[in-house]
């Protein structure tokens, strides 16, 4: 398995209510989100943002930086 939880035969392993941090290149920060839909196989992901009024967004994973997270795990002050 690879660091972003993709393996290297298959689609990244990520279930409803996972949580994980995106990356958001332009704005250089980790941002945290609870998975709340999967889609084409977990390549495709609708995520719910930590962030207190954003809309839900989906993000194709292969197109962007992320990586599991746990409550307690490390949190991006930039958040």
């Amino acid at each position: 398995m690879s660091d972003d939880g993709s393996s290297d035969d298959g689609p990244p392993a990520v279930n409803v209510h996972d949580l994980i941090r995106v990356w958001w290149s332009e704005e250089k920060v980790w941002f945290r989100c609870e998975v709340t839909e999967v889609l084409e196989g977990g390549k495709l992901v609708e995520v719910e943002y930590v962030v207190t009024g954003w809309q839900r967004f989906v993000h194709r994973l292969e197109n962007i930086k992320w990586e599991h997270w746990s409550e307690g795990g490390e949190v991006d002050v930039n958040e």
